[in-house]
């Protein structure tokens, strides 16, 4: 008897971990890992919400194509996976206040086939875009690199 009064007093204590303990140790591993993971991937995407809307306070440059259109581009580089749940978060920031004022996410090559030049190396970009505040003419479109 343990001190505790239970049966199995050290031997218990030291004894190797069964079949059944083994497998639950590493289910709780195996699920820690994924929470982690999950919140590293939403805290990415958070960061990429938060560096689009950034980018519009800022001020950008003028799309060539569209003249009444915003353009900017988001620092960094952001896989597909933080990219789409970014867009998703960013979307919910306007769709509550404004529905209807999200356009689209486009996740594309930079043209009809990978480009290697002025830095791309075969990137693919996506865009964010949403039109301007009421009162004001054209879109707001935001670049994203994409690299997986």
């Amino acid at each position: 008897m343990s001190g505790w009064g239970r049966p199995g007093g050290l031997a218990a204590v030291m004894a190797p971990p069964t079949a059944q303990q083994q497998q639950a140790q590493a289910d709780a591993d195996a699920k820690r890992k994924a929470d982690e993971a999950a919140r590293a991937l939403r805290a990415r995407a958070e960061a990429l919400r938060d560096k689009v809307e950034d980018c519009i306070k800022t001020g950008g440059g003028i799309s060539g194509n569209y003249v009444q259109d915003d353009q900017y581009t988001a620092p960094g580089y952001w896989t597909t996976t933080e990219t789409t749940m970014a867009f998703e978060l960013w979307k919910q920031l306007y769709e509550a206040r404004t529905p209807g004022s999200i356009i689209a996410l486009n996740i594309h090559m930079m043209g009809p086939s990978a480009k290697y030049t002025g830095d791309r190396n075969g990137a693919i970009q996506a865009n964010f875009i949403r039109f301007k505040q009421a009162g004001k003419v054209g879109r707001y479109n935001i670049h994203i690199d994409v690299r997986d």
